[in-house]
């Protein structure tokens, strides 16, 4: 294009400057004409570069995908000594009712895709990698299921770990983000959250401990993303839609830098003591408790690049397990999921690390909840009444924006809850993040 306009340019100025002397005006113009398809040309191959980039990334398996089973793993090495034993947790059969919101991800992909809604994928390609997701975390789930005989929670049998519902549900999740995520950010959060929803009804529903949700959440998301790899080497470039550089992603780089004021779902774990407060039992008796199982809702108002207040609103769950001193009879014991909510705020310093990733520190305050329990020991019923706790701590976080239409990141913060219950904990979570 540049070298057309060039010819075509000289030809005529030739011509002119055979007729006429050359006005220096008119030159200039001339010229500014030439520098501004030079940029055009720029501009078009940066756009060029940047969507092949996409597109290698969307046909590539990136060793992060293999963070969450990761994080599963350890969770279940951490709870190995918790879990080992038998924990007695009332039995609830929600084992059908909790496959529908873990199902709900992977059909409005393809209530999607029926209603004429353009996917990465073609239909065929589609087809084929949704398959391969779900015979490969099937395949996983199972295989471990049938070698590592975790009892449940509940005592319904000793196939606890992994969680097929998470599984399951982070498949769909991970495969509407994949073909329908270039729509819009919400499209992915929604099917992550209700993907996180599923894996806290599965503990609260006594089915699971937390190790066993991370890691069926894990197996999903790796056992998905491997599938489309997989599907990738099959299909090549055929069946792709070549992704776009739109508008929106230009603004989203811009926000990201300049005021990232965002809405973020967490979902992770907490730890800290192992033990709790004796007064709640008889005095031969220990109250163990389980890593904990931790989701948030997290907004962040920004007053300009580097300052924000939070608003942050989390629920905690982990298992309740009562251990005797003395010899007695096991099977009158029976323990029960500790629930918590809390309700904090925060005011955050974020630093941007170049145009990708910002690192943040905060200060938190709040209350805590803590939701009335009952356990038994030797078909005696105890309880640790309903209680309210202030707390205060600091984090840090680390954010990267990628090529998603979502912000991805991690976060460690530290709790300090004046309570003898649960005083000290430690929060690890990963989170995904929409800008507003």
């Amino acid at each position: 294009m540049k070298r057309l306009l060039t010819i075509i340019l000289s030809v005529f100025l030739l011509v002119h400057v055979a007729a006429q002397e050359v006005d220096s005006t008119y030159m200039a113009r001339i010229e500014q004409m030439i520098d501004s398809v030079e940029r055009a040309e720029r501009v078009r191959k940066a756009v060029w570069a940047y969507e092949d980039k996409l597109l290698h990334k969307e046909m590539s398996f990136s060793p992060t995908d293999v963070l969450p089973l990761v994080s599963g793993l350890v969770n279940t090495a951490l709870n190995r000594k918790f879990t080992q034993h038998d924990i007695h947790l009332p039995h609830m059969n929600y084992e059908i009712a909790d496959y529908v919101p873990a199902s709900l991800s992977l059909a409005t992909a393809w209530t999607l895709k029926a209603f004429g809604w353009q996917s990465t994928s073609t239909l065929p390609r589609m087809a084929t990698a949704n398959a391969f997701a779900l015979m490969l975390s099937s395949g996983m789930v199972y295989g471990l299921k049938h070698t590592v005989h975790m009892q449940r929670p509940d005592d319904w049998d000793n196939h606890s770990f992994p969680s097929g519902h998470s599984a399951f549900a982070f498949v769909g999740a991970t495969i509407l983000s994949r073909e329908f995520g270039h729509y819009s950010p919400w499209i992915s959060i929604g099917g992550y959250t209700l993907a996180t929803g599923t894996q806290v009804l599965r503990i609260r529903h006594n089915a699971h401990h937390i190790n066993d949700v991370m890691t069926g959440a894990g197996i999903g998301i790796v056992s998905t993303n491997l599938a489309y790899f997989l599907t990738d080497k099959i299909y090549g470039t055929k069946g792709i839609h070549r992704p776009r550089l739109m508008q929106g992603d230009v603004v989203r780089f811009g926000r990201f830098y300049q005021q990232p004021t965002s809405l973020s779902l967490t979902s992770g774990s907490d730890f800290g003591s192992k033990t709790l407060h004796s007064s709640f039992a008889p005095e031969d008796c220990t109250l163990k408790i389980s890593s904990t199982f931790s989701t948030s809702l997290e907004y962040a108002y920004y007053f300009n690049p580097y300052w924000a207040t939070e608003v942050i609103l989390r629920t905690t769950s982990c298992d309740l397990r009562p251990v005797m001193h003395l010899p007695h009879d096991t099977n009158a014991d029976e323990g029960n999921t500790l629930n918590q909510y809390h309700a904090n705020v925060a005011v955050k310093y974020s630093q941007p690390i170049g145009l990708e990733q910002r690192f943040g520190m905060r200060l938190i305050a709040g209350e805590r909840l803590t939701e009335r329990t009952t356990f038994r020991i030797n078909g005696e019923q105890h309880c640790i009444p309903q209680r309210h706790a202030f707390e205060c701590g600091a984090g840090i976080s680390f954010s990267f924006l990628g090529t998603r239409k979502y912000v991805t990141g991690f976060a460690f913060d530290y709790l300090h809850a004046f309570s003898h219950l649960q005083p000290h904990r430690y929060y690890l979570s990963g989170y995904w993040t929409i800008l507003l």
